[in-house]
């Protein structure tokens, strides 16, 4: 018994030490930026066009009895670690399109690089729309 209790005490000031030493991650104000007020915008990698073909590549594309084109506006928050949050879709335009966006936006596992303001990452706004075009 006396071994165990001396193992325990002579790993004890380890285990203080270690969480003296972890910092917490540094505090933000939590505000969402526009992109017009950052100095530098937040960027998908690859580019823009390569966060298009991701999103049609998995957007599922309803069957609609006459076709027509489709515009479904979109606006997500990408946060400071790169990853997108808080999805709105702001005109949905039926048939699951919007609930479709949604879902495909959520899948996306690669994180851009974040928006900056004055020197330091922060959350902003983006917003860009999926086209569909169904041919009848």
């Amino acid at each position: 018994m006396k071994k165990i209790l001396f193992v325990l005490v002579a790993l004890f000031p380890l285990l203080t030490n270690a969480q003296e030493v972890s910092t917490p991650p540094e505090k933000y104000d939590g505000k969402v930026y526009k992109e017009s007020k950052l100095d530098t915008k937040p960027e998908f990698p690859g580019g823009i066009a390569a966060f298009y073909k991701c999103v049609n590549t998995n957007f599922r594309i309803p069957e609609i009895e006459g076709g027509g084109n489709f515009v479904i506006p979109v606006s997500f928050i990408i946060e400071i670690d790169g990853s997108m949050s808080n999805f709105e879709i702001l005109k949905d335009p039926g048939f699951q399109m919007g609930k479709e966006a949604i879902r495909v936006l959520s899948k996306v596992e690669k994180k851009w690089s974040s928006g900056i303001k004055k020197n330091k990452a922060v959350r902003s706004l983006y917003t860009f729309s999926i086209t569909i075009n169904i041919k009848a």
